[in-house]
């Protein structure tokens, strides 16, 4: 157990409900310390899977360190009894997770650091098909928090107090065997069948007729691999689904900007994916996406030179929203109620989209999986919820799927450029005729509501995310309320915490934390969130229909979180 102990006190390492992550280095191999980190994680992951039927789905980025990584993985799994191990090797995310539905599997593994620096790895974990736990996610998501928590906390024991059952089981299996036994179930034919069926499912999801989208020749579009598991794949998929596509950087291993793609480019001082969009221009493309690395989140990117051509997170998000719930109305489908869901960090133009199509927002904390349990909680009450988004990173959850999926915002754009019968219901509905528009995607974001968004990412001493919090809401209503009041009917402080809006802190209190006020049916917000994996990290985002205003709520929520320094000295 000492070499779990020190994989345990790596400065580098994150575990959350969003999975493990460390830095590995650039080599193909991993130390002893990583391997019995990952070979306990893989042990303690194969006994919560509690025999269940199936395969266990293996999948990963084109980082050097992953094949080495998923070994360990997979010597836990089998010294775990965990059942038949199937690997798809280099395969984007949303193909894994969708794969797991589809073949029916007892869970999954992605090894992945996703937008994190080559040097960083990791893995998360995927919840069951025909998942018999209560509480858990859906079929293919990542594992819910409660059951990732457990997890965690089973690995910490392990390494303080031992486990000498995971020591022996894992004593009677070599890392040659965990090889073979890797070498031995991966395949080309169960790479393509997965491909195949993620097509199908995509289809059907969609209610696509492929034949008749073939004949609407989408398209063209520009996808940017930069090296990671789109790479090839994304293009074919599209391509099987009757878009036109050019791909670019779409060598494996061989990233072309930053994996973060949405970031600055220092030696320029430009956004990374210019290129992207000159290289949209230069094609005479529609519009392109850019994956990060393993392919769950796609930045929209427009054709020009201007700064401007990427289109932000946010209203990707709000985009995203507006498309799928016009799909929605225009195929005439009814239920008693009819949902989105929502992360804290998303800005209220959604709402004021949904309202206008007669939907209503569902809220919950930031995190994939919190999107992706509300939206099958809202599902099995008869609800109808036709997407779930992430405003902060643009990460969309359509219908059907349990993952963000940026392939996904590439098909809805090429069926919305083409202009499908959606795009005339969305434009009605939000009070817009196509004789005031623009043509092409720049011509639907001028439909969107009119929003501004502000963030920014302050590093200040570590302090309980608690005190913190119960500072900012004395200071605000001391200081800040006094001087703002007489511009607002009111205001409330809005706690979010898993799939679900609470009305008490509970736990460690990292959940998300609001500002919402109100002022002539406007809900400008502050939102705050500390990192619960970098010490002192804290998120902040202003949102207001309003540019004034949201610089100015900007202003006074880093003034508030800066003067919480004093809770770290108690001056």
């Amino acid at each position: 157990m000492i070499a779990l102990k020190r994989a345990l006190d790596d400065p580098y390492l994150v575990q959350s409900f969003s999975g493990v992550r460390t830095r590995f280095g650039d080599s193909a191999e991993i130390d002893a310390d990583k391997q019995a980190l990952s070979s306990a994680y893989g042990y303690y992951y194969g006994r919560s899977l509690n025999g269940a039927p199936g395969r266990v789905i293996l999948a990963r980025d084109p980082r050097m360190s992953g094949r080495a990584l998923t070994q360990a993985l997979v010597r836990g799994l089998i010294a775990s009894g965990a059942p038949e191990i199937v690997d798809l090797g280099i395969i984007t995310t949303p193909l894994a997770q969708s794969a797991v539905r589809s073949f029916g599997a007892a869970g999954g593994i992605i090894v992945t650091g996703s937008h994190n620096p080559l040097c960083d790895n990791g893995w998360k974990f995927l919840t069951p098909a025909r998942a018999r736990r209560a509480g858990s996610a859906p079929e293919g998501a990542l594992l819910a928090a409660e059951h990732m928590e457990e997890i965690i906390g089973q690995v910490a024991r392990a390494a303080e107090h031992g486990d000498a059952e995971m020591e022996a089981a894992l004593e009677r299996v070599t890392p040659r065997d965990a090889f073979s036994a890797l070498l031995k179930s991966g395949s080309r034919r169960a790479h393509n069948s997965a491909a195949q069926a993620y097509i199908k499912t995509i289809a059907n999801d969609w209610r696509l007729d492929v034949e008749d989208v073939r004949g609407r020749h989408l398209g063209p579009i520009v996808l940017d691999a930069n090296g990671g598991a789109a790479s090839g794949l994304n293009s074919g998929v599209l391509e099987d689904l009757g878009v036109r596509v050019y791909e670019m950087n779409g060598e494996l291993s061989r990233p072309a900007h930053p994996i973060d793609t949405d970031s600055v480019d220092e030696a320029t001082g430009e956004h990374v994916l210019m290129r992207v969009a000159r290289a949209v221009e230069d094609c005479g493309a529609l519009f392109g996406i850019a994956f990060d690395y393993d392919a769950d989140r796609g930045n929209l990117v427009l054709p020009g030179s201007a700064q401007d051509c990427v289109v932000p997170p946010q209203s990707v998000s709000a985009l995203n929203v507006a498309l799928s719930l016009a799909r929605w109305k225009a195929a005439g489908r009814q239920a008693p109620e009819t949902w989105v869901v929502a992360s804290d960090a998303t800005s209220r133009r959604v709402e004021h989209i949904a309202a206008a199509f007669g939907a209503r927002v569902a809220w919950v904390e930031t995190g994939e999986v919190n999107v992706a349990t509300r939206i099958q909680e809202l599902s099995l009450s008869g609800a109808e919820v036709p997407v779930g988004v992430e405003g902060a990173n643009g990460g969309t959850i359509f219908a059907g799927s349990t993952c963000r999926d940026g392939l996904l915002t590439g098909l809805s754009c090429a069926l919305a450029a083409a202009g499908e019968e959606a795009v005339g219901v969305m434009m009605e509905t939000l009070g817009f005729s196509t004789d005031d528009v623009r043509d092409g995607i720049q011509g639907l974001m001028d439909c969107l509501p009119r929003w501004h968004t502000r963030s920014a990412r302050l590093q200040l001493n570590p302090a309980p995310h608690s005190e913190v919090k119960s500072m900012l809401e004395r200071r605000f209503e001391k200081q800040i309320w006094p001087v703002i009041g007489h511009r607002y009917d009111s205001y409330r402080f809005g706690n979010y915490e898993g799939s679900r809006e609470v009305t008490e802190r509970t736990g460690d209190h990292t959940g998300g934390w609001r500002i919402e006020l109100e002022r002539d049916g406007a809900r400008p917000f502050v939102f705050v969130r500390g990192s619960r994996t970098e010490a002192g990290i804290w998120r902040v985002i202003a949102d207001s229909p309003d540019a004034a205003e949201a610089r100015e709520l900007m202003d006074a929520a880093t003034q508030m979180l800066e003067a919480s320094d004093e809770v770290e000295t108690g001056s």
